[in-house]
């Protein structure tokens, strides 16, 4: 259920975007569209549904750091985000101990 609602009001605000559409908005839209991406393949690879998915990249943070970080990672392989997401989620798990 809560992915679904988030779904549902990504969707929206994606809506949104492409109507009222400038370009200070257009980064904006790029980041909206490069973490559906990485939310989507880690869902798959990793066999989880995507509230457990959203609920992991709450726990270690994942969001701003691909946010702050996606003028570099939007650039970079799909296999090589997902490893260093797994490798920023071990980071995260051993700070912890």
């Amino acid at each position: 259920m809560f992915f679904r609602n988030f779904i549902i009001s990504f969707v929206n605000r994606l809506s949104f975007y492409h109507n009222n559409f400038t370009m200070s908005n257009k980064r904006e839209l790029d980041i909206a569209y490069f973490i559906s991406f990485c939310v989507e393949q880690y869902k798959m690879r990793q066999n989880m549904s995507g509230e457990e998915t959203m609920s992991l990249f709450e726990k270690y943070d994942l969001l701003p750091y691909l946010t702050d970080n996606y003028e570099v990672l939007h650039t970079q392989s799909c296999q090589w985000l997902m490893e260093e997401i797994d490798d920023l989620i071990s980071e995260k798990k051993q700070e912890v101990i």
